[in-house]
């Protein structure tokens, strides 16, 4: 085999390759994180830039609940996909940049 492996007495894992004798330990989070900390790095990975009460809200609702913080991350983004309506950029910039465009 080209890697073994052999489980910790705290759900860890050690992992063994033996062509290189190189062994690693490979760990699993025991303690969730800040839900603050979680809501707000989410958010700078999925959006173009967020606002306080939209860190807030989030952070509150995974704070809210014991349940897998990825399931809250999950449902916030179905309803970003498919409750938010789209907005255009073409028709914000049309109406901002010049008198020229009228909208119709």
């Amino acid at each position: 085999s080209l890697l073994e492996t052999e489980q910790t007495h705290n759900n860890n894992r050690n992992l063994y390759m033996p062509e290189t004798q190189t062994q690693y330990a490979v760990t699993r989070r025991t303690q969730r994180r800040n839900p603050r900390d979680t809501a707000a790095r989410f958010l700078e990975q999925v959006t173009f830039g967020t606002v306080r009460e939209e860190l807030e809200q989030l952070a509150r609702n995974m704070d809210a609940t014991t349940n897998d913080d990825s399931l809250i991350l999950a449902d916030w983004l179905h309803e970003q996909m498919y409750k938010v309506p789209a907005t255009s950029h073409r028709a914000f910039y049309r109406r901002h940049s010049t008198s020229r465009f009228e909208s119709s």
